[in-house]
């Protein structure tokens, strides 16, 4: 009995409106589809109630203007889409560029090491023939 109080208030305040969708929880839309958006996002299963204005009998072409609305927020969802595909390649693009960029440092060090190594074993080649340099002016 409230909710129908409620959608006559609102029918008097909105003279173009002919067909409310009242949720599971109460919540009153213009919209059929984001009164089931609404319950689907709250968990609920049913369908929204529709209250019509006194003696206003629907047509099929009403569909029409909840379609128009669906295409609408469709499309901007698209769009949403669309933007947040082009950061994920440009984010993508980046990471590639700092994988190559690890790729030639890992390189560099490789060969750094390498180099160490034969500096290393050429030291101790050195140390060898020192050694033996130092004994052999000792005697």
């Amino acid at each position: 009995m409230e909710i129908e109080k409620r959608t006559n208030e609102i029918f008097k305040q909105h003279p173009e409106a002919n067909i409310l969708y009242v949720t599971k929880d109460g919540q009153i839309f213009f919209s059929k589809f984001k009164a089931e958006r609404n319950n689907k996002n709250k968990g609920f299963t049913e369908d929204p109630q529709e209250f019509f204005r006194e003696g206003y009998t629907p047509e099929n072409g009403e569909d029409l203007d909840e379609m128009g609305i669906l295409l609408e927020e469709t499309l901007q969802e698209n769009k949403t889409l669309k933007d947040a595909n082009a950061e994920l390649v440009e984010s993508i693009k980046i990471l590639e560029n700092v994988k190559s960029e690890f790729e030639n440092v890992s390189k560099e060090k490789d060969a750094l090491q390498a180099e160490t190594q034969e500096l290393k074993t050429a030291l101790e080649a050195l140390q060898t023939e020192l050694n033996k340099f130092s004994k052999t002016a000792k005697k």
